[in-house]
């Protein structure tokens, strides 16, 4: 709900996070409706500017891992994004390696998104929101709503948020947007 979002996004409680995972990848999720495993295993090399627009790269390189074919996507970077600092705090990161979140390591099963969905799960809990279906994964469907309540067509919307789309149109006789139309 709008009331949780507020709750959630206070710059006050956002300027006492602890790890700057604790911030960006709560915005991020908001921003692009990526998952918290997707967002968490960044390279720092998958942020990229293509044709003049800032992007993120969601794919499969190296250490990483998706969870469906779909899922391989670039995503146009929000201007609030870009006002807040990502793009700062990229060039902040490269100093630590090559992990756009160098401190967090892969569980036994090569996902990178357990200890953020853990903390998750407790700044939640210390805003009082405890409905279990209440989690990181809500900014998906927070995402999908809002570009749909925008009018923006579903297959736009699937490949925003990494969904397959199965028309032969779409899947076998045309390319997925560009980053242009995207950004718009």
């Amino acid at each position: 709900t709008g009331y949780e979002l507020k709750a959630i996004f206070q710059p006050r409680l956002l300027n006492e996070a602890q790890r700057p995972s604790d911030f960006w990848l709560p915005m991020l999720g908001l921003f692009t409706g990526g998952r918290i495993s997707e967002l968490a295993q960044l390279d720092i090399s998958d942020i990229q500017q293509c044709d003049g627009i800032w992007a993120i790269s969601i794919n499969s390189d190296g250490d990483k891992s998706l969870k469906t074919r779909a899922s391989t996507r670039s995503i146009p970077i929000h201007t609030t994004l870009l006002e807040c600092g990502f793009l700062e705090y990229v060039e902040d990161a490269k100093v630590h390696g090559t992990k756009l979140f160098p401190y967090l390591a892969p569980d036994v099963f090569g996902s990178y998104g357990g200890t953020p969905s853990a903390r998750w799960g407790k700044y939640l809990d210390n805003l009082g929101i405890q409905d279990r279906q209440k989690v990181f994964h809500s900014f998906r469907s927070t995402s999908n709503d809002k570009l749909k309540q925008n009018s923006v067509p579903e297959e736009t919307r699937c490949q925003f948020i990494g969904h397959e789309y199965d028309t032969i149109n779409s899947a076998v006789y045309s390319r997925p947007h560009g980053l242009h139309y995207l950004m718009e």
